[in-house]
């Protein structure tokens, strides 16, 4: 079984049901739901198509509430625009009425005549097409292509030279975050994330609208933009995890800076055990073809190595052609490098992390593991913290078997590397805990008698991030 887990984007590719199902049992282990595009409705029933599969599979499948972000997009395209290299082209904010004109006119969701000067670029389409702004005048901002291409609606721009003041979360988002939290997603991505004041404002929100929820969704932070990698850590600490989205980051900076940033963000979210994601472009030819670009398969490779949580499909399963056959593509490269010693942690990475109780009792499981050649760690968790720390030192023998009593906490540990997640009535006692852990470890066929255990958990019983006994058993 992979350890490294798959995101993927819903759209109409693959919504319905019969493609959800088949891309789940193939290997998705969390759906993305993308509201720059769709409307509620369409995602509604996409929640409620996840949670009778994860029913019927008997295993969790997370739901990621992705909000759109001060990201500025293109306003409603009544069919697809070719942009021809040379050719002049008008953008203007949708909501003004524009006269008729023989140029083409391309829909904008925000007002760029006050952040746009001439020779100002502008890229749509994670860089795929380039603009060049020719005059801003009147109600116009006049360009000229300089790389063309087809555009579509709500596709996004990006102005690296301009400053656009955009609230972190607009009213679009408020009312998506109310839907998401209504209907009791994992995760919340949050877009476009700059500094540690937008995570505390979206907390503020998820509280104020979700007052009573003991177990809220796990916030990502969404890192795009430089001002985001120079206050990641800050970030950071106050998210659950972070994805490295490299469509536009890679537009908003070098490109070649990219590569080194995954690595330090996938490794700073791997110190504090937190989830880190890699997105956008993984397997981007499969959107068009049934196989991957070597560079692509070396791609999703690199990321496992790593030690990403997860890997994400983007366009590859939202519009597709081939959604199931990119979630199996994307397992056989997972699977082939877990295979191999490329991906295991080297020895002493978190040697310097031992400054908690917990830290020092997951260390202690890992090596109980090791040197007992036990075929599984197991633990309950209230939270999901006990399942981050002891993944976070990414056992390579041992499976990491997770029990909890929370509906909330067994899907959002789909989202948690090596994590086998099982659901589990509230225990009263250690020794409870212990008897029906090895009880289901058993059951599940993932050990058998006479194999070694090594069980996590916490005394006193019920207490919330209270990881602090560790002990060997033999099933």
């Amino acid at each position: 079984m992979k350890k490294t887990k798959i995101i993927c984007t819903i759209g109409p590719a693959s919504a319905s049901l019969k493609t959800i199902e088949e891309m789940a049992r193939a290997g998705m282990d969390v759906v993305r739901l993308n509201l720059s595009h769709g409307d509620q409705a369409f995602h509604k029933k996409v929640i409620l198509h996840v949670r009778k599969l994860s029913k019927t599979l008997n295993r969790p499948i997370g739901v990621m509430l992705d909000l759109q972000g001060p990201k500025i997009r293109l306003g409603n395209l009544e069919r697809p625009v070719q942009l021809k290299k040379g050719e002049n082209v008008i953008l203007y904010y949708e909501k003004h009425e524009l006269p008729e004109t023989h140029y083409k006119i391309l829909p904008v969701q925000e007002d760029l005549r006050s952040s746009l000067k001439k020779d100002d670029p502008v890229f749509i389409d994670d860089g795929r097409i380039l603009l060049k702004v020719s005059r801003v005048q009147g109600l116009r901002v006049w360009t000229q292509v300089t790389t063309g291409g087809e555009v579509s609606s709500h596709k996004g721009l990006n102005l690296p030279r301009s400053v656009v003041k955009i609230p972190i979360i607009s009213k679009k988002d408020e009312d998506d975050l109310k839907f998401g939290l209504a209907n009791d997603v994992d995760f919340i991505a949050l877009s476009f994330v700059q500094n540690p004041h937008d995570i505390l404002g979206l907390q503020r929100l998820i509280k104020k609208y979700s007052p009573d929820n003991s177990e809220p969704p796990w916030i990502i932070s969404k890192i795009e933009k430089p001002e985001g990698v120079k206050n990641f850590s800050k970030i950071l600490q106050y998210s659950t995890g972070a994805m490295v989205a490299r469509g536009d980051l890679g537009v908003e900076i070098p490109a070649h800076e990219v590569p080194l940033i995954q690595k330090k963000i996938i490794e700073e979210c791997l110190r504090s055990a937190k989830s880190s994601v890699v997105a956008t472009q993984m397997l981007d030819s499969m959107v068009a073809s049934p196989t991957p670009t070597r560079a692509e398969v070396s791609d999703v490779a690199g990321a496992v190595v790593d030690h990403a949580d997860a890997v994400m499909l983007s366009q590859e399963t939202a519009v597709g052609k081939y959604p199931v056959k990119a979630v199996e593509t994307m397992v056989k490269i997972i699977d082939e490098v877990e295979k191999s010693p490329y991906d295991d942690l080297r020895h002493g990475f978190l040697s310097d992390q031992k400054t908690s109780r917990a830290a020092a009792v997951a260390d202690s499981a890992h090596e109980l593991s090791k040197n007992t050649d036990a075929k599984a760690i197991v633990g309950a968790t209230l939270s999901g913290f006990t399942a981050r720390m002891i993944s976070h030192q990414r056992p390579q023998n041992a499976q990491i078997i997770m029990m909890t009593n929370s509906d909330k906490v067994y899907r959002q540990m789909s989202l948690i590397w090596g994590v086998r997640p099982f659901f589990m009535p509230r225990c009263r006692t250690l020794e409870e805990i212990i008897s029906k852990a090895v009880g289901l470890a058993r059951r599940q066929k993932l050990v058998s008698k006479g194999d070694k255990i090594v069980v996590v958990t916490g005394q006193p019983v019920g207490m919330r991030e209270n990881m602090n006994l560790v002990e060997v058993q033999t099933v």
